[in-house]
């Protein structure tokens, strides 16, 4: 056997001869295999005696489990406006280095992705250094649809009169309205001249 093994769930054999002896891992009775990942990070013995009397012998040897891949920063779930966009951002240490980020659909590679998602969705990142067991991780982003916008207008009118204008959003009881005009005004609905008027609604 190897004496530095990655962390991965896998059995591992273990050639015992001559057959018959006591076989012991970190001083407890044990099968002849392992699982790094059961065993654990850190170094553990593994010892084998046969024989008795004057013809007993035993063998002794340390194996080493590394770390496993670990998430050191995660993933953060986000909540966006239809038409926005968000980061999605992991950073993973341990293994044996040289660790590779591989997200699903056609995200691509690389521990930062820039998404433009159009609805809510789960996104998944697989870590690997292709020795250690994979790190999976995943995050929800959910996408908030804009409101739907009607109006309705008041009569025209001539320079220097006023006329209104209000709007609906659906649903309203989510939304507020600001009218970006010389001084800032609140509420669904504007009396003014004639002229273009910005309106912002905000959740």
């Amino acid at each position: 056997i190897e004496r530095r093994y990655c962390y991965f769930d896998s059995l591992i054999q273990v050639n015992l001869l001559p057959s018959g002896g006591e076989f012991t891992i970190n001083g407890m009775p044990a099968e002849a295999e392992f699982s790094p990942a059961l065993l654990g990070t850190g170094i553990h013995e593994f010892l084998y005696r046969r024989g008795q009397g004057v013809c007993s012998s035993s063998e002794r040897i340390f194996i080493t489990v590394l770390n496993p891949i670990s998430v050191q920063s995660g993933l953060e779930g986000d909540t966006i406006c239809a038409g926005g966009n968000t980061v999605l951002e992991i950073i993973a240490s341990g293994g044996i280095g040289g660790l590779e980020y591989n997200w699903s659909g056609e995200l691509g590679f690389g521990n930062s992705q820039i998404i433009f998602p159009d609805t809510s969705a789960w996104y998944e990142v697989t870590v690997v250094d292709n020795c250690s067991e994979p790190l999976r991780d995943s995050v929800y982003v959910h996408v908030n649809p804009l409101p739907e916008i009607s109006w309705s207008s008041g009569p025209p009118v001539c320079f220097g009169e006023k006329s209104y204008i209000e709007v609906f959003a659906d649903p309203s009881a989510l939304y507020s309205f600001l009218w970006l005009t010389d001084s800032l005004q609140e509420g669904s609905k504007l009396a003014a001249g004639p002229g273009t008027y910005t309106l912002q609604v905000v959740d």
